[in-house]
């Protein structure tokens, strides 16, 4: 039985790369997906986009959003908001990257081989010049969640028991979500709770740079 997985997109006026980040999540190999659409803002022509995908499709639900947001606070919503608890695995999603094919397989693997319920991983870059670019994460270390994420968002992916928890977390401790690094929080939470993360090698997705960007690769010190 294949894999369930429940793809979390946190949107905002996403138009120009909607089409083509979902299909690259729709064509992921060997799982069977379902992906839920935050969309914040009021920018019509983002929400019949989606609204139409969602139509077209019926592993694609839309979610209507707030006006004023964040990129933080659309993923709080989404994950404080689902109420469907029979997913083998919840993944996170930014509304402009591409995902390789086997980016769920491969994150699965990893679960397979370890005792984690977290997971994130390398990540390539790319700009409109087409330029790209390989990040490998360090090793991780005893405080390292004191100070950074396991890698963006957009890697994560976590299993059953890890989801399950995060968001019984998060509603008993609310005034984390005022944390605007949503990524880094989660890392933190699974850390700071001794339970294990696993930080995968290879690269399995295109993290797009561009001006529009709420954040984009940490660069530097």
């Amino acid at each position: 039985m294949l894999p369930k997985i429940a793809i979390l997109l946190a949107g905002y006026n996403g138009q120009k790369y909607i089409h083509e980040q979902i299909l690259s999540l729709i064509n992921q190999k060997n799982v069977l997906v379902e992906i839920f659409i935050r969309v914040d803002g009021e920018s019509e022509v983002f929400i019949e986009l989606v609204t139409g995908l969602a139509n077209k499709f019926e592993n694609i639900h839309y979610i209507k959003g707030d006006v004023i947001s964040s990129s933080s606070s659309n993923f709080y919503n989404l994950i404080l908001g689902m109420r469907s608890y029979d997913f083998d695995y919840y993944a996170l999603c930014d509304q402009d990257d591409i995902w390789l094919d086997n980016k769920l397989i491969n994150a699965i693997s990893y679960f397979n081989d370890n005792s984690a319920q977290g997971y994130s991983s390398a990540f390539t870059t790319f700009d409109s010049t087409g330029k790209k670019r390989t990040y490998q994460l360090g090793i991780q270390t005893k405080f390292d969640y004191f100070f950074q994420s396991a890698g963006p968002g957009c890697t994560f992916v976590l299993n059953n028991a890890g989801f399950v928890f995060l968001q019984s977390f998060l509603l008993k401790n609310p005034s984390m979500l005022s944390v605007s690094a949503h990524d880094w929080l989660v890392y933190f939470i699974f850390r700071f709770n001794n339970i294990k993360w696993i930080i995968g090698t290879e690269s399995c997705i295109y993290y797009r740079q561009h001006s529009l960007n709420v954040a984009g690769v940490n660069k530097g010190i």
